[in-house]
């Protein structure tokens, strides 16, 4: 395998790429990677990765604010489409009664 370090960087990249795009299920391929490569790593890296990792841990940082971002404006638009509902349900008028089916014979 090549340089592992080199490859967390590449898909702390393409991670930052995927959440700009929105590409969700990409993503969670990307999260599946970095996960098993994570688990592979010795438990102290060698000093020539720290460069990567710190780049790494600079964009995955990065990435994060932006999904945070990204959450916060889903869940305003989910406020707006809630205020919306309620303020058209004042329009409505009562419920219409519908006929039923009479089961008795």
């Amino acid at each position: 395998m090549a340089d592992p370090y080199a490859r967390l960087l590449t898909l702390a990249r393409l991670e930052r790429e995927l959440v700009v795009a929105g590409d969700w299920a990409a993503l969670a391929e990307v999260g599946a990677e970095q996960a098993e490569l994570r688990d592979s790593l010795p438990d102290r890296p060698p000093s020539s990765a720290r460069p990567l990792l710190e780049e790494s841990a600079r964009l995955g940082a990065g990435t994060a604010r932006l999904i945070e971002a990204q959450l916060e404006d889903v869940r305003e638009e989910l406020v707006g489409l809630r205020r919306g509902r309620t303020a058209l349900a004042g329009y409505a008028g009562p419920a219409a009664q519908v006929a039923g089916l009479d089961w008795q014979g």
